[in-house]
């Protein structure tokens, strides 16, 4: 009776997400991941299929045990150790599993002097570890980022001398601590990776480059409202259109379900992937290869497996799409633009005609008010973006239909 709701058989999106998150990170990577999820496939790609075994996982959910991070003491294959230096008696269970963060200066300090007071017996705050300060300099090797490849040569005057970290709360957690301790010894000669931007409590986030489906560290400023001013897009459109694995996303052959369609649109947003990229190109002038990034991006996402309004999981999905038909009219394509568009709309249009259906006598007593307003402002920002673009007619055909509903 429930065998059609979950059969996996012929779906192989966990291991080509996999493949996706190692294949495109360079030498001697180090990952940091989330949780379990996002970390089994890629333990399952290294240990099972042998893929890119130089990169050493190091997951955020595990490293607050000892017993792990012992682990990243020794060498896994090709990956070299991580450069610890808290001493094991102060990382054991049950130890500085909640570190103080006291200001006993008023200005940064470097990471390595912080982390040297932490480890010194001598010095204690109410008889515990401590961390003296919330400002921490990380300081930057630069040629060794550039040799590496962390670096692009063309982003060499952006580089700083210092990134500077601004620890967020008044204590630590121990995997904090401990990736404090690894940036404290860091030379900058092996990359370093985040699965989420926000995984620390260390303020990393303006020094992490977007890079498709990981963000960089890297050692100049990264505005997220402006992506595309500091991505490389070069290897992005390298790693879409050669390396990355899409083929088991547009099988229509298999059963997705609920969690793939959630995975694909909300927690590792692939449209946006596309998107950016296909912008930041348009920016370079690079017509062509935005085009080629756009189609790639219809044809490996198919609306039969994901729909292009998913709005319920309240992701970058619906606007990443929106992002794609005003690419594809900024490169001349309006017949590939209308295509995406009109089938946005129509989902659109669905999806708020349900979300206003009335539950009870008050005038907001509906499904869901507030996911009705925000498909009402995205098939707005559709319409208003056709007539931007001279296409009244069309704008004309998603108002009618939505009149007819």
């Amino acid at each position: 009776q429930n065998w059609d709701d979950h059969d996996r058989s012929g779906r192989y999106t966990a291991r080509d997400l996999a493949w996706n998150h190692l294949a495109g990170l360079d030498p001697q990577a180090l990952l940091v991941t989330h949780g379990d999820n996002d970390t089994f496939p890629l333990w399952y790609a290294q240990e099972v299929e042998g893929v890119r075994t130089d990169v050493r996982i190091v997951n955020s959910s595990l490293l607050g045990t000892d017993w792990y991070i012992d682990q990243m003491k020794h060498r896994f294959y090709e990956s070299d150790p991580l450069p610890l230096s808290i001493p094991r008696k102060q990382y054991l269970y049950g130890t500085n599993d909640f570190t103080p963060v006291v200001d006993v200066v008023d200005h940064p300090i470097p990471a390595a002097e912080a982390i040297s007071i932490f480890k010194n017996e001598s010095i204690k705050r109410n008889g515990d570890d401590f961390l003296p300060g919330h400002q921490l300099t990380v300081p930057v090797n630069k040629e060794n980022a550039l040799r590496c490849g962390i670096v692009k040569e063309e982003m060499r005057e952006k580089m700083v001398d210092n990134i500077v970290l601004s620890i967020s709360g008044n204590n630590l957690t121990k995997f904090d601590l401990i990736i404090l301790d690894l940036l404290a010894n860091y030379d900058w000669s092996r990359p370093i990776y985040f699965v989420q931007r926000n995984e620390t409590k260390l303020g990393l986030e303006p020094w992490l480059q977007y890079d498709g489906i990981v963000y960089k560290l890297v050692p100049f400023l990264n505005d997220h409202t402006d992506r595309e001013a500091t991505l490389d897009a070069d290897a992005l459109y390298d790693r879409i259109m050669n390396t990355y694995r899409f083929d088991s996303l547009a099988d229509t052959t298999v059963h997705w379900d609920y969690q793939n369609v959630f995975t694909f649109s909300a927690v590792v947003p692939l449209r946006d992937l596309f998107s950016t990229t296909a912008t930041a190109l348009i920016e370079r002038g690079e017509y062509d290869k935005a085009e080629q990034v756009l189609d790639k991006c219809v044809a490996s996402m198919p609306t039969q497996n994901f729909p292009y309004n998913v709005s319920l999981f309240h992701s970058l999905n619906e606007w990443s799409l929106l992002n794609i038909v005003e690419a594809y009219f900024r490169i001349g394509r309006p017949e590939k633009a209308v295509a995406v568009g009109n089938q946005l709309g129509v989902e659109t249009i669905r999806a708020m005609v349900f979300y206003s259906t009335p539950v009870g006598p008050g005038e907001d007593d509906v499904i869901d008010r507030r996911l009705a307003d925000d498909a009402a402002t995205l098939l707005y920002y559709l319409v208003h973006t056709y007539t931007n673009y001279g296409r009244e007619e069309d704008a004309t055909y998603l108002e009618d239909i939505l009149r007819a509903s």
